[in-house]
């Protein structure tokens, strides 16, 4: 990879990345789950129509993701990224002049579409400002702020921003003028180091389809990433059958949650700190299928400390997919993008798959059939997982991968262990 001679901006980067995940998934995308009830009754909107609100946004996602990572690869993630997040906020300050339910779910597929192409520009500039032995403690603040910040817009949305601000409409409003503030500070503050790609290469974006390691990285995210969607939109359902009260119950999902954010950040700073990725996608995995299983057999007052084992297995890993891509062969500073918008694009479908096998397992055998298919879903990492090489920088990474990108020339400071079937 080539860097231009512009200096790093490690700490500024790391912020501005933060601000951009609260902005987008924070202000964006949590503020309207708790405002729906009221939004429903105003706009007259249907328990289906409700379905096709939230299901616009995934669709937006993979629509283009494909297209939005070999965007940020060309023009770079500054500007890729101030035009993701400017269009994010146009969007959300207009769902606060709607009138319709349509026009919400156009506004919510453009929303989407903006995450398509915001979501490869975070990793991407981390990976070009951050020192390889620390960039997945980067992309784990990343994901902290990202929970920390869904949070805590979650729980003040209603009691806090609403009566602040005079209603949900004018919380829009304001929350996307918020979001287009974080959108120039983006542009002012973050530069390219790396060199642009020469063209929009789709054609390569769709060769990764040929490529194990990404296809078995990108299993690996779907399953990670698609069964914390899964649990966080059916937890509320299923958990409400079990006997807890509505209290209990946001207690344990918010416990859940917290782990998560915070395991995301721990599991990353350790996995730089020992120079390791691998074993936290096998371990994890395993931490979280059991905790789930068991879970599935166990009264539901246990329920809190059983989630809160699973955040942390699933947590521990989640943010090192993100870092594990620019330390490919082949990928890189110049393809990370790409390869980020490759396990967007199926990832999403592969999640709304998982989305419907366990509701349909959870109306078929209530809690414990819907626990056992996400026990499943996090088991089943440890079949890709075990093949895929290790890209930390540690002495241990795999000799055949370190031989190869000696082989290709390709500049090893940043990557320990390369691809053995590429």
């Amino acid at each position: 990879m080539q860097h231009s001679s512009r200096q790093a901006r490690p700490v500024l980067t790391v912020v501005m990345a933060c601000l951009a995940q609260i902005a987008g998934g924070g202000l964006g995308w949590s503020s309207l789950p708790p405002l729906m009830p009221a939004i429903a009754v105003e706009l007259s909107i249907s328990h289906t129509m409700d379905g096709v609100i939230w299901g616009a946004v995934p669709l937006g996602v993979a629509l283009l993701s494909i297209l939005g990572g070999a965007a940020v690869d060309r023009y770079g993630a500054r500007l890729i990224g101030f035009l993701s997040i400017f269009a994010g906020a146009v969007t959300v300050g207009i769902r606060g002049m709607l009138y319709d339910a349509w026009s919400l779910a156009l506004t919510m597929l453009i929303f989407g579409i903006s995450i398509a192409f915001q979501s490869p520009t975070i990793p991407k500039t981390l990976a070009d400002h951050i020192l390889p032995e620390r960039l997945g403690a980067a992309n784990g603040w990343t994901t902290l702020a990202l929970a920390a910040g869904q949070a805590f817009v979650m729980i003040s949305a209603v009691g806090l921003f609403v009566p602040l601000f005079g209603g949900w409409r004018p919380f829009q409003v304001a929350a996307g003028a918020v979001m287009a503030a974080v959108a120039v500070a983006w542009f002012v503050f973050v530069r390219d180091r790396s060199k642009n790609s020469e063209d929009l290469d789709i054609k390569g974006v769709l060769g990764f389809a040929k490529d194990r390691q990404m296809v078995r990285l990108t299993t690996i995210f779907f399953l990670q990433f698609g069964g914390y969607l899964v649990m966080l939109g059916l937890l509320p359902h299923i958990l409400s059958g079990s006997g807890l009260s509505p209290d209990a119950i946001a207690i344990a999902i918010s416990a859940w949650l917290v782990t998560v954010g915070l395991c995301n950040f721990l599991g990353a700073w350790w996995s730089d700190r020992i120079g390791l990725r691998r074993p936290f996608m096998l371990y994890g995995a395993i931490l979280c299928g059991i905790s789930l299983a068991v879970l599935a057999f166990l009264p539901a007052s246990a329920a809190i400390w059983l989630l809160i084992i699973a955040g942390a297995g699933s947590g521990i890993f989640g943010a090192l997919l993100y870092a594990i891509p620019a330390e490919m062969p082949g990928i890189g500073l110049e393809r990370m993008g790409s390869a980020i918008g490759f396990m967007m694009v199926f990832s999403q479908v592969a999640t709304f798959i998982l989305s419907v096998i366990t509701g349909a397992a959870a109306d078929a055998g209530g809690l414990r059939a819907a626990l056992l298919v996400l026990a499943c879903a996090h088991f089943a990492i440890i079949i890709p997982a075990r093949k895929l090489l290790e890209t930390g920088w540690s002495s241990g990474a795999d000799e055949a991968g370190r031989n190869m990108a000696a082989e290709r020339g390709m500049e090893g400071a940043t990557v320990k262990a390369k691809v053995e079937d590429r």
